[in-house]
C-alpha cells in the first residue's frame, strides 16, 4: 500500500468514526429530552414537569430540565434525589475542610484530608465540646470526612444503599432516617467511646439496618434483601474491628437505630397527599436544621482562629 492510498484510508476511517459519533450523540440527546416520566409511587406515566401525580397524589422529585437537565441526563442523572444531594454535601464539606486547614493546598493535603483540630473547629463529634453544650455537632459530623478515601467509601456506599431506601421507604423519608440514624450513632459513640469522630458511616449502617428489617418483615422476596444487607453489615463490622481508628461503636449504634426505624417505617406506605406532605415537611425541617447547625459550626470556626 503506497502512502497516498494509506492516507485516504485513514481519512475514510476518521470520517466514518465522526459520522458514528454524530449519530450516537444525536440519539443520546434525543433520549434525555423526554416529555413523560413514571411516578415514583404508582409508576403511572405523567408529564415530566408535574409536581404531583394525578393518579395517586404523590409529590414528585425535582427533575431538571433545559441544558443542565440534558447535561446531567447524558451521564445518567435525570433527577435530583435526596441521597445524591447528601453526596454533594459530602463533597462540598470536604473541600471546605481541606481549604480551611493549615498548610498549602496540594495533592497530599487533598488525599489525607484536614487535621484533627480543623475537624473539631468545623463540627466533628468531639466529646469535650459536645458535653459543653455544642449539640449541633451530632449533625455536622455526618458530613465531614477524614480523608479522600474515607469520603469515597462513604459516598459509594450511600449511592448504593440510598436508592434502595428511597425505593422501599419513600424518598421523603430518606433524609429524616439518615439524620436520626446519624444522631443515634453519634450520641452512643460520645457516651461509650469519647473521641474526635467524623463521617456518615454510622448513619449508613443505620440505613442498612432499616433495609434488613424491611426485608425480614416483608418475607418472601424480601428474604433476599435481608440476606444481602445482613452480609454487608457483617463485612462492615468485621472491617471496623480489623482496621484501627474505625469507630465500630458508632456503627453498631447506627445499625440498631436503623433497625428501630425499620420497625416503625417498614409497614405498607399509604399513598396520599397528606402522608407525603408530612414527610416532605419533615425533610424540609431536617434540611433547615442541618443548615442551622453548619451556621453554628462556621461561627465557632471563625471564633477559634
Amino acid at each position: 500500500m503506497d502512502f497516498q492510498t494509506w492516507w485516504q484510508w485513514k481519512l475514510l476511517r476518521l470520517q466514518r468514526r465522526w459520522e458514528e459519533w454524530r449519530r450516537s450523540s444525536k440519539n443520546l440527546w434525543r433520549g434525555v429530552d423526554y416529555g413523560y416520566v413514571m411516578c415514583t409511587e404508582c409508576r403511572a406515566l405523567i408529564q415530566r414537569g408535574a409536581r404531583v401525580c394525578p393518579s395517586c397524589g404523590t409529590r414528585q422529585p425535582l427533575r431538571l430540565g433545559g441544558g443542565l437537565g440534558k447535561a446531567l441526563g447524558a451521564v445518567g442523572i435525570r433527577e435530583l434525589s435526596p441521597n445524591q444531594l447528601v453526596c454533594a454535601l459530602f463533597l462540598v464539606a470536604y473541600l471546605i475542610s481541606v481549604l480551611a486547614g493549615p498548610g498549602e493546598l496540594g495533592l497530599g493535603k487533598i488525599l489525607s484530608g484536614p487535621d484533627g483540630r480543623t475537624m473539631a473547629r468545623l463540627g466533628s463529634s468531639f466529646t469535650p465540646l459536645l458535653l459543653a453544650g455544642q449539640w449541633w455537632r451530632w449533625i455536622t459530623y455526618l458530613f465531614l470526612h477524614g480523608g479522600l478515601l474515607h469520603l469515597f467509601f462513604n459516598s459509594y456506599a450511600l449511592m448504593i444503599v440510598g436508592p434502595q431506601v428511597e425505593a422501599f421507604f419513600g424518598r421523603s423519608r430518606f433524609y429524616p432516617m439518615f439524620l436520626l440514624c446519624g444522631i443515634g450513632a453519634g450520641a452512643v459513640s460520645t457516651l461509650l467511646r469519647p473521641a474526635n469522630v467524623v463521617g456518615a458511616s454510622g448513619a449508613l449502617f443505620g440505613l442498612i439496618g432499616a433495609m434488613i428489617i424491611y426485608g425480614w418483615r416483608r418475607g418472601g422476596s424480601g428474604e433476599l434483601i435481608r440476606r444481602s444487607f445482613t452480609t454487608w453489615a457483617i463485612y462492615g463490622l468485621v472491617f471496623g474491628f480489623l482496621v484501627p481508628g474505625v469507630d465500630n461503636v458508632a456503627h453498631i449504634a447506627g445499625l440498631i437505630s436503623g433497625m428501630a426505624l425499620g420497625f416503625l417505617f417498614s409497614e405498607v406506605r399509604p399513598a396520599g397527599i397528606e402522608t407525603d406532605r408530612f414527610w416532605n415537611l419533615a425533610t424540609a425541617a431536617g434540611a433547615l436544621l442541618t443548615l442551622a447547625c453548619f451556621a453554628l459550626a462556621w461561627r465557632f470556626f471563625l471564633a477559634t482562629q
